[in-house]
């Protein structure tokens, strides 16, 4: 990191270097329209800018006698470089605008003891049409002449194109040229110079034109194989969307680059109608474009929610300023290019706050990718300057694009080096790793088997069981039956027995003593009469419970199951303070002694937890008696009607950590000897025959745990 940084360091320090240094000596200016060169040593110094004073005919292309005097053609001064100020007034008086054409001239003095042959002309990008010429200040003629478009006084005859060139001077007897420039505009709303041509050594001015176009080319090759470099990583690695996003930014990047280039126009493809409005709406698109590609990028490298909102807010607005581009001409968005800018610097803004957020929370990769955003930022920083004219550079911004392509890509190529050294650990130890598995999934199938087996063996005792238990109360019932009949006749029997003594004895006090021992009899009566009662309620509740169902019964009143397992757990809750709520349910289709089991299974449990804790209070000196509640009702859940059953007391509750595995298989709270870990399962997978749901929480208001038994009216 500190190796990269130190790199990074020096290039920044090197390129303010040749911002800020001063040449030895300043170069001579025109003035006038005259520029002076006797005493320049083209030698020492191969190329000079002809910058200053030319002479201008606004609204005029000509090609007039060279030999006639500058001021007498040209009457007004213009500064080179420099734009086209819209309607402002010339010397002359004419009006000048960025949409008309004019004829700039410049006489060059140039030194005694030079080779003219060795002299040439280089041309920059000026308005969107220019014809270049240069002539024999003495004799007049022509001595070479080369174009950028076709310039004309309107817009139909008109030819725009953006294109650098050069031209030689080719004559060796001459001391003394007129340089002049037709140029028009009427596709752009900027019109003028940015740089000033340079006059100088042919063989220098050559080699610095095909430098640039061999660099460009290089950098437009290297965006593009690394694109493809990472979009066939990514046809390897489906899941690594940071290479595709990586590729599709390489993509944006190496478009901006070739229209920024002029790479079409060098190379000649775009000679057909409408080429320059296309290559500068694919310049203008490729901004945001390339906005979009970062932010997506960011959010595959970095991915959060907020990166995704992020990339949601910069797809939309870029989206908007690609319509503007694609639906108006260049003399609309053209104009708009601060709109351009802001989003730009607006999306930097997001960006970096994102990436510093990333830092401070630790990420490894963010400070690598804000190293890598800093330099991309600087250059486009000073392109955004150069563009306005405040700094006099160049534009260095794919250039910048490529330093950051290639730290991007080193932090992608180490993902991609680390996820193949983990490959290859895992296919050397890939015979240990599948014998852990093995050996693993074998104990994981022992104790399913085991529990399956025991499940198996629980159901079929349960099955003879509540056979039996069926056997047993169709046989409880017949006896019972009968002592009720038995009651029925000496409830009868004794009644008329006391009308029969009141009636013989009157009120003598043999018949009261009588009537006392039939009153006594009468309450031994009433008691047997509630116990069979109860035996028959008991027997009842047995035999509803222990029906074996195969398909659900329709029409079940739950609460009916809540009142017969209330039945058949007294026993065990004989000490606790029961709270029923029992609300208006409809009926519903279910198995019926199967809801029964999870009922029972629940009181059960509460029971146990609210004695358990009632135990460990009064040891601690507290005697708050044990608390259960039991409480149906009915609920929609996601649109679905049903109903819940809730069971809940005043127990220690279950801890957190401990309610996801509540219901798993074997798993227990209670004291060795007293669960079997089966019950919750249970209950758990009779929640699910149903589509429905079981969950525990310490919600409850008695204090302890809340169990909640959802199914739908239609399991």
């Amino acid at each position: 990191m500190y190796r990269i940084a130190s790199i990074i360091i020096t290039i920044v320090i090197s390129f303010a270097g040749v911002l800020l240094a001063a040449p030895t000596g300043a170069p001579p200016q025109a003035s006038n329209g005259i520029l002076n060169l006797k005493d320049w040593d083209f030698h020492h110094i191969p190329t000079i800018e002809l910058k200053g004073e030319w002479r201008v005919a606004w609204q005029s292309l000509q090609s007039p006698d060279a030999r006639v005097n500058l001021t007498e053609l040209y009457p007004d001064l213009v500064t080179m470089p420099g734009l086209w100020q819209n309607e402002t007034q010339s010397a002359s008086g004419r009006s000048i605008k960025t949409q008309g054409y004019a004829t700039y001239a410049l006489d060059v003095i140039l030194p005694d003891d030079l080779d003219a042959t060795t002299l040439g002309l280089t041309v920059g990008t000026g308005s969107t049409s220019s014809k270049w010429s240069i002539y024999n200040r003495e004799t007049g003629n022509l001595i070479s002449q080369t174009y950028q478009g076709v310039p004309a006084i309107s817009e139909d005859l008109a030819l725009a194109k953006w294109v650098e060139d050069y031209a030689t001077i080719g004559v060796s007897r001459i001391k003394h040229l007129r340089i002049e420039i037709q140029s028009s505009n009427f596709n752009y709303p900027v019109a003028g110079f940015l740089d000033a041509p340079q006059l100088g050594l042919i063989s220098e001015i050559k080699r610095e034109y095909h430098s640039r176009l061999i660099l460009n080319s290089t950098v437009v090759g290297i965006l593009l194989l690394t694109a493809l470099y990472h979009f066939l990583v990514f046809l390897h690695r489906r899941e690594d969307k940071a290479s595709i996003a990586f590729s599709l930014w390489c993509c944006a990047l190496a478009l901006r680059n070739i229209v920024t280039a002029r790479i079409p126009q060098i190379s000649g493809s775009d000679d057909f109608t409408g080429s320059f409005e296309l290559l500068v709406a694919l310049e203008f698109i490729s901004i945001p474009l390339g906005v979009m590609g970062c932010a997506y990028f960011l959010q595959a490298i970095l991915p959060s929610n907020l990166a995704l909102k992020n990339l949601r807010w910069i797809g939309l607005s870029g989206l908007s300023l690609i319509l503007l581009t694609v639906f108006t001409s260049p003399l609309v968005y053209a104009e708009q290019l601060h709109i351009y800018q802001i989003h730009l610097f607006i999306c930097s803004i997001i960006l970096f706050g994102y990436l510093a957020l990333k830092i401070k929370h630790g990420e490894p990769a963010a400070a690598k990718v804000c190293l890598a955003f800093c330099i991309l930022l600087a250059g486009a920083l000073n392109d955004t300057l150069h563009a306005q004219d405040i700094i006099r550079t160049t534009f260095i911004i794919h250039y910048t694009f490529v330093a950051f392509v290639v730290l991007q890509s080193s932090i992608l190529t180490n993902n991609f080096s680390r996820a193949f050294h983990r490959a290859e650990h895992l296919t050397k130890n890939l015979q240990k790793e599948v014998n852990r598995q093995t050996a693993e999934l074998v104990e994981t199938s022992n104790r399913e088997i085991q529990h399956a087996k025991t499940l198996l063996s629980q159901n079929e005792k349960l099955s003879q069981l509540g056979i039996m238990v069926a056997s047993i109360g169709h046989e409880i019932v017949n006896p019972v039956s009968a002592i009720s009949n038995a009651i029925d006749i000496q409830e009868e029997a004794t009644g008329r027995l006391s009308n029969a003594i009141q009636a013989a004895a009157g009120t003598s006090k043999k018949s009261k003593s009588l009537l006392q021992e039939v009153e006594k009899l009468e309450i031994t009566q009433r008691t047997n009469r509630t116990s069979v009662d109860k035996l028959l309620e008991i027997t009842n509740a047995l035999r509803t419970q222990s029906r074996q169902e195969s398909l659900p019964t329709r029409g079940v009143c739950v609460n009916e199951i809540i009142k017969e397992a209330l039945v058949l757990t007294a026993g065990r809750r004989y000490s606790i303070d029961l709270q029923q709520e029992l609300g208006e349910l409809p009926l519903i289709s279910c198995y019926r002694s199967k809801i029964g089991q999870v009922i029972i299974n629940l009181i059960v449990n509460a029971s146990d937890a609210s004695q358990s804790n009632h135990l460990e209070q009064r040891k601690a000196g507290s005697f708050e008696s044990p608390k259960m509640k039991v409480e149906s009702f009915a609920q929609e859940r996601d649109g679905a009607p049903g109903i819940t059953l809730a069971v809940s007391d005043n127990g220690a509750g279950v801890p957190a950590e401990l309610q996801k595995q509540i219901f798993e298989q074997f798993f227990t709270t209670k004291e060795p000897g007293k669960g079997t870990g089966l019950g919750l399962a249970m209950c758990a997978e009779i929640a699910k025959l149903h589509n429905g749901t079981i969950n525990v929480s310490n919600t409850s208001v008695l204090g302890g745990a809340r169990f909640e038994f959802w199914i739908p009216a239609s399991a």
